[in-house]
């Protein structure tokens, strides 16, 4: 987190909170949109452009669309220059919903796709580990091999095949004959 968006995402979540206000929803379906047309991000950066005609045109761009204070939040970008800091705003926005929220977000990659039960499973231990709500984010990467590689936070646990051989291999590289 850079200290711009982090302090965007602060204010934005404190002014959600003080008002009761929930759109986590509409964050992630803005940065999901924002990341798919990066045109648009283009466009209300462009310096040519005056600020107040960027800020009209996130206007008729997102009016309707997403919270008002959402469309200041834009707004606020263009007219401080920070319009390409708005993605990781919205990224920083999510984690602080998350941490407010209790809940604990798992990036769990396997060699691949687990069963219904494997990921019950999974989702049972972690709950159990992190103490609470999990989020488990699934993702499939056939180079592991084998096993499950779960990352939380900073921690990393690498059970998987892949982690197993590459250890291996630094093992026999250091091996003095």
């Amino acid at each position: 987190m850079s200290g711009i968006a982090r302090e965007y995402a602060g204010a934005l979540y404190s002014l959600a909170s003080d008002e009761g206000l929930e759109f986590i929803g509409e964050i992630r379906e803005l940065k999901k949109a924002l990341d798919g047309n990066p045109e648009v991000l283009k466009l209300l950066s462009n310096p040519v452009i005056p600020k107040s005609e960027r800020q009209e045109a996130a206007g008729r761009i997102f009016s309707g669309r997403i919270h008002p204070y959402l469309l200041n939040l834009i707004k606020l970008a263009v007219k401080n220059n920070r319009v390409p800091v708005i993605p990781e705003i919205l990224t920083d926005y999510i984690a602080l919903w998350y941490r407010y929220s209790g809940i604990t977000v798992a990036e769990v990659e396997t060699a691949v796709p687990l069963d219904e039960t494997q990921k019950s499973r999974l989702h049972t231990a972690l709950e159990k580990k992190y103490g609470g709500n999990v989020e488990m984010r699934l993702a499939v990467n056939p180079s592991l091999i084998g096993g499950v590689r779960v990352t939380v936070g900073d921690n990393l646990a690498d059970n998987t095949v892949r982690h197993k051989i590459d250890g291996l291999d630094r093992q026999l590289k250091q091996t003095v004959i």
